[in-house]
């Protein structure tokens, strides 16, 4: 046996160093919500649920790329896009710098995952991350926590008015939507 000690040390220290793995991928998910909670019921229409990440927030990850969008969809609407928009100053998004039609991905009562085709690369901007859908009836499509809202964690386009507002100011309820982004590590 050990005539073989050598040779058993060698293969070893082969074994050892030719089966590294390789380091893990590293993402961070940034958000506003905990587990989801329920769907607020909305009328009839066209809206985006948003979530505004500022550049105070994103400034850590520079270097890093927005690789996916986490949502969490109740009933699934007649269309649904996730869009990426750049931080405009005031209470609206700036200019889309991705959109994606994902009615066809939806599965309902579930949380969905859209990888962006096109990673977006993190330079200390902020930037809103949206679920834009459309329902041609009364419908719980969005989830959300139980709230309290966080600054935000709530925002939602209403095509019957044209404007961005919270949703705890349209309708008096605290809750945070179910959006996150995925984040690559810088």
């Amino acid at each position: 046996m050990h005539r073989y000690l050598p040779l058993l040390l060698l293969f070893g220290l082969f074994v050892l160093v030719s089966c590294k793995d390789d380091p893990p991928e590293v993402n961070r998910i940034i958000h506003y919500d905990g587990n989801n909670f329920t769907a607020p019921s909305l009328p009839e229409g066209f809206y985006e649920a948003s979530a505004l990440f500022t550049s105070a927030q994103v400034s850590p990850l520079v270097g890093g790329e927005l690789i996916a969008v986490e949502y969490y969809i109740y009933s699934i609407p007649s269309k649904c896009e996730i869009k990426v928009y750049d931080q405009a100053n005031g209470n609206e998004p700036g200019a889309v710098i991705y959109q994606r039609d994902v009615t066809s991905e939806l599965r309902a009562n579930a949380w969905n995952i859209h990888s962006l085709t096109i990673p977006i690369e993190i330079i200390g901007d902020g930037f809103w991350v949206s679920v834009a859908f459309e329902h041609r009836r009364d419908q719980q499509t969005i989830g959300c926590d139980a709230g309290p809202a966080k600054p935000n964690g709530d925002w939602l386009y209403d095509d019957f008015d044209g404007a961005w507002d919270t949703y705890r100011d349209r309708t008096g309820e605290s809750v945070n939507w179910n959006i996150r982004a995925v984040v690559s590590e810088p």
